[in-house]
């Protein structure tokens, strides 16, 4: 097999792997949104747009904190060093 063959199958094998990430990725935000729809379609107000940012706050956290993605125990991964320094000289946090 030449090589242009082998990257053009590795190509059409990397693209269907995107293509069904992102279908599956829609579907799951599809049952996610249905899940958290159908009980806070019913308020009204300040309390739907609170209840909105609540929910994506929430995600945030809970993605952000699982080792498998984000290699870390804590959602500022590994980024997040001391306030302060060995010898108490401000450092870069990030």
């Amino acid at each position: 097999m030449k090589l242009s063959t082998v990257r053009k199958l590795y190509f059409v094998v990397l693209l269907g792997i995107l293509l069904l990430a992102m279908i599956g990725g829609g579907v799951l935000a599809g049952i996610a949104s249905f899940i958290i729809g159908i009980p806070v379609l019913r308020l009204r107000g300040d309390y739907l747009a609170i209840v909105t940012l609540a929910f994506g706050e929430i995600m945030k956290n809970i993605i952000g904190n699982l080792e498998s993605i984000s290699k870390s125990n804590s959602c500022f991964g590994n980024k997040l060093k001391s306030f302060v320094g060995n010898n108490n000289e401000r450092v870069n946090v990030f």
